[in-house]
């Protein structure tokens, strides 16, 4: 059947937006479930698009930030640093972190401290994937919650790890702010946790 001239209107936040039917045949595998696309820029996905590029730039901020630690507790300078982490995954280079600091006695006494923020910082990276790497927008199907309201967000987050899973991710965009504060302040405690145990990163000879 034509999906051609066939629309949904929902009223969000007192407005009535226009949305053109996608048939599910053009989306990623996910039983039940189709994509609305909304045609209108209404302030809230204004806002959330602009939180999701926040959070992909604040994060490469904590991930140099990690870096730096990693610096510092190995006792390398930054050029040789970056030679050596700069396409390190981030699960890796929280390893070495905490190895380093548990096998250096100068370290080990403050080692919970270690691991605990980097243990918050490897939670946000799983939040920070999920949020980026989400299909947002409005989602009908099975699951989909029946209303959407004026500051919530609603999307498709599919894995195709063994088997395919797709989940409908239903949240706020102020949930999503929150996320990117949290994401700041790790960054903040990670620099000021290195330098209080190791020192500044020292520069190349």
């Amino acid at each position: 059947s034509s999906w051609a001239g066939l629309w949904a209107f929902i009223t969000s936040g007192g407005r009535r937006i226009k949305f053109p039917l996608v048939p599910r045949s053009n989306l990623p595998a996910a039983p039940g479930v189709r994509f609305l696309m909304p045609l209108s820029d209404d302030m809230k996905s204004i806002k959330h698009e602009r939180l999701i590029g926040a959070i992909a730039v604040r994060w490469t901020h904590l991930e140099n930030a990690a870096q730096h630690m990693f610096w510092a507790v190995a006792g390398l300078d930054s050029r040789t640093g970056r030679c050596i982490t700069q396409h390190m995954a981030f699960r890796s280079l929280c390893d070495a972190i905490l190895t380093i600091c548990h096998e250096t006695p100068e370290y080990n006494a403050r080692y919970s401290e270690f691991k605990e923020l980097i243990s918050e910082a490897d939670s946000l990276r799983k939040e920070r994937n999920d949020q980026i790497h989400a299909l947002w927008g409005v989602i009908l199907g099975e699951g989909a919650p029946k209303v959407v309201k004026s500051n919530e967000v609603t999307g498709l987050l599919i894995k195709a790890r063994g088997k395919l899973k797709s989940t409908i991710v239903h949240t706020t965009v102020e949930a999503i702010e929150e996320s990117l504060g949290e994401i700041e302040n790790c960054s903040r405690r990670i620099h000021a946790l290195y330098r209080d145990v190791a020192g500044d990163v020292k520069n190349p000879e």
